[in-house]
Formats: structure tokens, sequence, C-alpha cells
């Protein structure tokens, strides 16, 4: 750790360097005096936190403070003083330090320093993680495929450009609404059992016949990836969509899609396997509002291999 401190008693100096270096042996401590050797450390060294006294015969807190934010915006400040008073103190975390320690109290500085540092930490890697979402949120929203991710209960929480374009539902629209009924209900069937594939085997790929604004349906070869958390426990849904219907109209009608009367009631198809998977009583629409607790117990027994698919990306 290298700290720049902005003190110009060496007594107080000395005393300082000695608490730190109980708690940092390796510690390096830049000592600066006036205002012009305090400016020349901040635009020529790196510094993990900068400590400063409050009154100085060259120098005052607040304007050190200015200096800090102007030059090395993001690390932290901390006043340490036995002037500086608790109005002022006020003031300078309102300008931004982070904290301040009064002389007197030479006990806190260790912890306020800690405190400081783990602050910072934890925001680089907030920001790093949000990074990363924008990153991947930018590449799924070029991707020519329509890509969506639902919640557990199938509740869409992401709507890639592409998913607009496919079902004609924009993201506005889209977002919020169970996929069951804005997309499934003419093959709500077939959704069932592949959502029972899914929980039993982490994936599941085929195709869906996809009901849009359009009045004709549109045919899909999708792929589906259950997303688990750090405990194993299922947490959404990811569906990739590519667009099959003029390859289908080649290659003639799917049997499992044929309406020769064998599928046309949805009440036939959804059989047992299908109803361990979902809420038996259907609410609103026709269409289940929760899930068994089989299809719980299934996924939360997954092991980490479902994240390591869903890294690869569906096969």
């Amino acid at each position: 750790m290298k700290l720049l401190h902005l003190e110009d008693n060496s007594n107080d100096a000395e005393l300082v360097e000695n608490v730190l270096r109980t708690a940092w042996p390796a510690c390096k401590i830049k000592r600066t005096e006036t205002r012009k050797d305090f400016l020349a450390a901040l635009e020529r060294e790196e510094f993990d936190l900068i400590l400063s006294d409050y009154t100085m015969p060259d120098l005052d807190g607040l304007s050190a403070l200015d200096l800090a934010l102007e030059k090395r915006p993001g690390k932290p400040f901390i006043f340490l003083s036995g002037t500086i008073g608790e109005e002022r103190a006020v003031e300078a975390l309102k300008r931004g330090a982070v904290d301040y320690v009064i002389k007197d109290r030479p006990a806190r500085l260790v912890p306020a320093i800690r405190q400081a540092l783990d602050k910072i930490e934890k925001k680089g890697q907030l920001q790093q993680a949000e990074a990363r979402v924008r990153e991947q949120a930018a590449l799924l929203s070029k991707a020519h495929d329509a890509i969506w991710v639902t919640d557990i209960r199938q509740r869409i929480t992401y709507w890639n450009p592409s998913a607009a374009q496919l079902s004609g539902w924009t993201e506005e629209e889209a977002l919020g609404h169970d996929v069951r009924t804005l997309l499934f209900k003419h093959d709500h069937p077939r959704y069932l059992d592949a959502l029972q594939k899914l929980a039993a085997d982490g994936q599941w790929r085929g195709e869906l016949r996809l009901q849009g604004k359009a009045e004709s349906p549109v045919v899909v070869e999708s792929r589906w990836t259950l997303v688990t958390n750090q405990a194993g426990d299922p947490e959404s849904i990811l569906f990739i969509n590519t667009d099959v219907t003029e390859k289908k109209k080649t290659r003639g009608p799917d049997p499992a899609h044929a309406t020769d009367g064998k599928h046309r009631d949805p009440g036939r198809r959804r059989g047992a396997q299908s109803q361990q998977f979902t809420d038996p009583h259907p609410a609103g629409d026709g269409y289940p509002a929760r899930e068994s607790t089989k299809c719980r117990k299934s996924c939360h027994h997954r092991n980490g291999g479902i994240e390591r698919q869903t890294q690869r990306g569906p096969g």
C-alpha cells in the first residue's frame, strides 16, 4: 500500500507513520508539507489513499481536497486533524472526503483506512461487473437470433432487437409479460414438454411454433439453457431462437404440429409429466402460475455443469 500524507508537523507525521506500519509493515508513505510538493506528488506518483491535515500554513484542507479530486479522482481522501471541528468535517464529507479522524484518537485511523480501501475495492468490482453486463448486452443486441431471458416464472426480463423483429412485440411491450401467453398460446403443450426436459437436463433444443403479432405463426429452432445462481438454484432461462419458417416450407410440416386432430386439444397433451412441472391449477389464460415442488427439486440438485453449459452457450 502507498499513501500520500500532507502534514507540516514532523512529530504528528512520525506518530502516523508508526500507527500505519503497525497495521501495514510494508506500506510506503510519501510525506509532503507544502502545496507545491503536494501537487507535484499528485501529478507524478500513484497512491492508494491520501491523508491530509486540515490547517497548514501553505494550504488549507479543503483546497488540498479539491486538488486531490481534480488530479486523482476516485482516490479515497481522509482528513487527519486536531482542528477540523464538526462543521468543517461535515463540509469536507460533502465536498468528497471519505472520512475524518481526530488526531487525539489515532486508534481510529487504521479502521478508517481499511473501510475506505474496502469501499474502493467493492466499487471497482461493481464497475467491472457492470461493464461486463453492458458488453454482453451489446453483443446480444447485435445478434441475428431472437434472444430473450425469463425468470423462473416465465416473466420476460430481457428482449433483444431480433426478438422484437421476429415477434412484432417491442421491448417495452414484452418486458414483464409471461412468455407463454405472449408467444406460445398455440403451442403450449409442446412448450410444457420442453420445460420438463429443461428441468431434467438443464438445456433443451427443438422446434416450436411462435405466434407473435402477425396472423401467421413463425417456426423457430429454439435452444434453452437453465441458468442457476451460485447456490445451484434455478434463476432464469435463456432462450435463443432461429427463424426456420421458410426452411420448413420446403421440408413440409412437422408431424408434431400436424393438425390431424391428434394434438388439437391442449388438455390431451398435458399429461402427468407436464403437470409435475407446472401448477395443475391454471391461472389466467389457461396457463400455470407456478412450478411444482418436483421441478424446484430437480433444478436445485443440478451441479455446476449447467453453468459450464451456459458459458459455452447452447449446442
